[in-house]
């Protein structure tokens, strides 16, 4: 498939090197929610003639990554229309810190909606503990208990397991006995200080500041053990919005999707 110079290849894997670039040329921490697109998309590999200048990974009809190598822009905007034609996609899904792939996502007519907000910054590092909420280790025990509550939060059983297992969730317990909701923190990347955090409250104890109390004790856990505490949420989820702003977090950023 070709479009002037620029080809593409179809690749099972990002090639050795590319995207640790991409990842590097990033202002901020890669979001935990794109990361996971990632992970289940497809990849394909940028050419200009017999050198590789960059990969695109898709998810669906969704491109969730866009890099190339330093090179003028006519190519680099040539590189992104091709890709958007040969492989069908119909939406970009972009960081707003990801300066390199919003410069080509906006250069092709589009519907534009900012979807996430991303948290990158702490604004207040204190944590102040509640006398009645209680936070300890989850272990699979508590399977049951989160299971009850969460509301779509965890795909699956095996997921919520997978967050026991190495130690990276939390139950919070009102009164040292009942379990009003939970928080996993887990690095983004391997190698990189970045920890993503999520939290989810029994719908019975919603609005009651339980939420803010877990964001910011998980932010202090991170902050304790040497690791960059980031997160993010929908733009409409105006409930963990404000959550997170009173555990200390601070708006920084956006995910835009481009419609085409």
């Amino acid at each position: 498939m070709t479009g002037n110079t620029i080809q593409i290849k179809g690749t099972p894997e990002i090639p050795d090197g590319f995207r640790h670039l991409y990842l590097s040329a990033l202002a901020e921490s890669q979001e935990s929610f794109v990361e996971r697109l990632v992970r289940t998309g497809r990849s394909v590999v940028l050419w200009d003639k017999e050198r590789m200048i960059g990969y695109a990974t898709i998810h669906a009809e969704t491109l969730v990554e866009f890099f190339v190598i330093d090179i003028e822009t006519s190519l680099l905007l040539e590189a992104f229309d091709i890709v958007v034609r040969t492989c069908r996609v119909t939406k970009s899904l972009c960081k707003s810190f990801d300066r390199l792939m919003l410069t080509a996502a906006s250069s092709k007519p589009a519907h534009t909606k900012t979807v996430g907000r991303l948290f990158r910054a702490v604004r207040d590092v204190e944590f102040i503990p509640r006398d009645d909420i209680t936070a300890r280790r989850a272990t699979e025990d508590d399977l049951d208990a989160v299971e009850s509550f969460h509301d779509s939060f965890f795909d699956s059983r095996a997921e919520i397991q997978g967050y026991i297992q190495p130690g990276n969730m939390f139950i919070y317990e009102l009164d040292k006995s009942q379990a009003v909701g939970c928080g996993i923190f887990q690095r983004i990347l391997p190698g990189r200080d970045f920890v993503d955090v999520r939290m989810v409250v029994a719908s019975a104890h919603r609005r009651q500041g339980i939420g803010t109390h877990i964001a910011s004790h998980l932010k202090a856990h991170c902050l304790r053990e040497g690791y960059r505490p980031v997160c993010g949420c929908g733009a409409e989820n105006t409930a963990s919005l404000r959550s997170l702003e009173r555990a200390g977090f601070l708006c920084t950023d956006s995910l835009i999707e481009f419609t085409y």
